[in-house]
């Protein structure tokens, strides 16, 4: 609403700002005016001039700032404008979009999974192929469970040819590959004194070389403002006893993380990752009930994340939500570190 000249008298009086005798000038006043559109919810505030003839103008601009009036209409407006944007919150979508998950027969792979595909999207599961073959069983099992949109996939990340026949069958079964989580991942605890060299190195080379092999192939095969997500941990940045192996590769995964945002921006690929604390899946509660129990104590919620949590947020990363949000390691921990 335009303010008349009384309202501006009154405004001025509240204030005591005194008035100053000039020649004839245009007082400028203000306007706020709402604008929504198709793509987001979003407040436009525009100076209109509505000029009058006569000699009152302001001492200073701040008067607008101070008064009763513009602080109403500015809370007002910024209210009736949230209220709009909640009543229009956009629902995650992932139709004809295809996300490969490594690491996706069984734990969190398996809920990222399930969370990516009931948004929509068409999902590949990689798995490893155990001499045992449960991962295979697993992979196959969880296939049958989702249906058409997805696919198992067998492949070793730490195998840089393995890796690069996997994005080539992903794209001629799904045509396109827009999403790519980096979730394969193994622990072989021990201290620094006790830990062998070959236990240093499989970690090193699923955790870390495996998620450098998985995105060296995506940077090639991902459509230009595709997503990559890398499951870093909070081993990485408070260093978990008999973790040494583990937290390095996780830190590494998030400077990784960090190069790869700037390297593949220019194709408007965002590329993030996520640091959970523990998780209640096969990996986490494999962790000795007392060392879990010392844990805890450490969680502000005072529990451990569930699978599904994470796999939300990784969700978000994919989606179009969060399309300006790149190189970025977000902590989901329970308020544990961050």
């Amino acid at each position: 609403a335009e303010w008349t000249k009384a309202a501006v008298l009154k405004t001025a009086v509240r204030v005591t700002v005194p008035w100053v005798r000039i020649p004839p000038h245009p007082l400028f006043l203000f306007r706020e005016r709402r604008r929504t559109d198709s793509l987001a919810c979003r407040e436009q505030f525009r100076g209109v001039f509505r000029g009058f003839r006569g000699s009152w103008i302001f001492r200073s601009s701040w008067i607008f700032r101070s008064s009763w009036i513009f602080r109403d209409s500015h809370q007002t407006s910024t209210l009736a404008s949230h209220s709009g944007c909640l009543s229009k919150m956009t629902a995650i979508d992932l139709s004809d979009k295809t996300a490969l998950i490594t690491g996706a027969s069984q734990g969190l792979g398996a809920t990222t999974a399930r969370v990516l595909h009931a948004a929509g999207g068409n999902v590949i599961v990689n798995y490893w192929a155990d001499p045992e073959g449960i991962n295979q069983d697993r992979a196959n099992r969880l296939v049958a469970e989702l249906g058409k949109r997805a696919m198992a996939m067998e492949a070793d990340v730490r195998d840089q040819e393995a890796v690069q026949r996997m994005f080539a069958a992903a794209i001629q079964k799904f045509g396109s590959l827009e999403m790519v989580v980096n979730n394969a991942g193994i622990i072989r605890d021990r201290t620094v004194a006790k830990m062998s060299a070959e236990e240093w190195q499989q970690v090193i080379d699923t955790n870390l070389t495996g998620v450098f092999l998985v995105s060296q192939q995506a940077g090639i095969f991902l459509a230009d403002g595709g997503r990559i997500v890398n499951l870093a941990s909070i081993s990485a940045v408070v260093g978990g006893f008999g973790q040494a192996n583990y937290a390095a590769a996780k830190a590494g995964v998030i400077g990784l993380t960090r190069v790869l945002s700037r390297e593949l921006a220019r194709r408007q690929i965002n590329v993030n990752a996520v640091a959970p604390g523990v998780v209640l899946t096969e990996m986490g509660q494999s962790i000795p009930d007392k060392s879990l129990d010392q844990m805890k104590l450490q969680v502000p919620l005072g529990r451990f994340g569930e699978p599904e949590e994470i796999a939300n947020v990784i969700l978000f990363l994919c989606s179009d939500l969060s399309t300006y949000l790149t190189g970025q390691t977000l902590h989901v921990n329970g308020g544990w570190w961050g």
